[in-house]
């Protein structure tokens, strides 16, 4: 591992240049790991235990601040919302997006239920109609290319979830919207 960390920061013998400022130790660690990487036998030993020492030093040097728990549920949301944002249009689940953040998909559910008043899943619903809306108003697309567009791959389970929560279909909402372009009060 130590090598291949090694070989991964693209650093060369002949081309040294690291800033570790005033700080010895560290400095001592990176001339160890050059040093080691010339090694024929048990480099990757040697590496390891440098990696590990350094790793050391790096934490001691930069400790990691204490985080309320409250900025930390409100940070695991934001990194859910800015997945859905961006990957809506994939087909994605409360568990890939729990396995994404690294949490139990239990958990995840009532972060949300907790701070947003709604799951996840319906999170994502609501948020792949709105987008789903937008396109309505602002495309001449397709229901069924709209539907694909927002993540659903059946254009008629993609209509009656539309109707579910607008109370009328995709074709309808796009007559609506189109009217009310034509004729502003």
């Amino acid at each position: 591992m130590g090598c291949c960390l090694f070989k991964f920061l693209c650093v060369t013998l002949s081309h040294m240049s690291i800033h570790c400022g005033a700080d010895t130790q560290i400095r001592q660690c990176h001339e160890k790991m050059f040093e080691a990487y010339k090694l024929t036998e048990n480099r990757d030993l040697m590496m390891n235990s440098i990696l590990y020492e350094y790793l050391y030093l790096l934490a001691c040097r930069f400790p990691q601040k204490n985080i309320s728990s409250t900025e930390k549920r409100i940070s695991y949301i934001e990194d859910a919302l800015k997945y859905i944002e961006l990957n809506y249009s994939e087909a994605i689940s409360v568990q890939s997006l729990a396995d994404w953040l690294n949490l139990e998909r239990t958990y995840l559910y009532r972060l949300f239920k907790s701070i947003l008043h709604v799951s996840p899943q319906e999170y994502l619903l609501d948020f792949r109609i709105r987008q789903a809306c937008n396109l309505l108003k602002t495309t001449d697309f397709s229901v069924s290319n709209i539907a694909r567009s927002v993540g659903y791959e059946d254009a008629l389970y993609f209509s009656r979830l539309f109707h579910r929560k607008n109370g009328m279909t995709p074709s309808r909402y796009r007559e609506q919207a189109t009217q009310a372009q034509k004729n502003p009060t």
